[in-house]
Order: C-alpha cells, then sequence, then structure tokens
C-alpha cells in the first residue's frame, strides 16, 4: 500500500456519513467511526458530522444509534 493511499483524507464528508447511516441503520457512533476509518477518513471526526446532520435533520439519533429520516420508523 502507498504512503498516499494509507494517509488519512481528513474530516469525512456528509454524504459519506449518511450513506454509511443509511446502508447500516441503526449502528452507533463507533461503527460509523469504523467504517469511515476504513475507507481513509479520520474516523474521529464523525461524531461532528453525525451531530451536523442530526441539526439539520437528515440523520435522527435515538438511543445512541443512527438512522437517515425516511427510515426513523424502523427505529421505533
Amino acid at each position: 500500500m502507498s504512503e498516499k493511499s494509507r494517509r488519512s483524507r481528513g474530516r469525512p464528508p456528509k454524504e459519506f456519513v449518511r450513506s454509511v447511516v443509511k446502508h447500516n441503520r441503526g449502528s452507533p457512533v463507533t461503527s460509523i467511526g469504523v467504517i469511515a476509518t476504513h475507507a481513509n477518513y479520520d474516523g474521529a471526526q464523525v461524531e461532528d458530522v453525525l451531530a451536523e446532520l442530526v441539526a439539520e435533520g437528515e440523520v435522527i439519533e435515538r438511543d445512541g444509534k443512527y438512522w437517515v429520516a425516511e427510515d426513523v420508523d424502523d427505529a421505533e
């Protein structure tokens, strides 16, 4: 693996985090962070991105797990 591919791409974009949440319904922040890290993003910044998505109404947090707004009925 090259040095460039091992380096973090920095803060994960909202679109990436939202797609991870949509695909992995009901995941806790730690699981989402692991997925981001495997994609070479900074997994430690996932919590900040999730907070923004929650504030914008794109993602819903229930009992420490995250859902996209259209799947929130699955969380109940």
